[in-house]
């Protein structure tokens, strides 16, 4: 009997072992080239890290995504305007653009539309695979 259980329980550390090696890779595989520019001034190293944070949930809606850049446009100091650029895997690139009085509320505009062009993209690409092809009927 000792036998059978513990033949199960190195069952299922192997699985966990397996399944925590596979998370790791993935995460590995998932990682996203983040470039963040600024013009006309600079920005803190904390606010940097704060907006790769943001812009990297992106993944979440598409995976794909092979280089994610942000550019802080500070010519109006008092209006910072933000352009977040995407590409995704063998797609063409999506920009989002805004311009605000709070530099994380345009951020964070700029992730919401382009939220929706993932959203698009995702849909259109299972739409493609899901298509049914032409029915065969027995007459000619």
């Amino acid at each position: 009997m000792k036998a059978g259980i513990l033949g199960i329980a190195v069952d299922i550390l192997c699985v966990q072992f397996l399944f925590i090696t596979y998370q790791i890779v993935y995460q590995e595989f998932l990682t996203v080239e983040v470039t963040i520019s600024t013009r006309h001034g600079s920005i803190a190293e904390a606010t940097q890290d704060k907006i790769r944070s943001k812009v990297e949930k992106l993944q979440r809606f598409y995976d794909r995504l092979t280089s994610i850049d942000v550019t802080v446009n500070l010519e109006k100091a008092d209006v910072p305007k933000i352009d977040v650029r995407l590409l995704p895997e063998q797609k063409n690139e999506m920009i989002a653009s805004f311009e605000s009085d709070d530099l994380f509320g345009a951020l964070d505009q700029c992730i919401h539309k382009l939220e929706q062009q993932l959203r698009k993209l995702k849909d259109k690409t299972h739409e493609g695979r899901s298509k049914p092809g032409p029915e065969v009927t027995g007459e000619v």
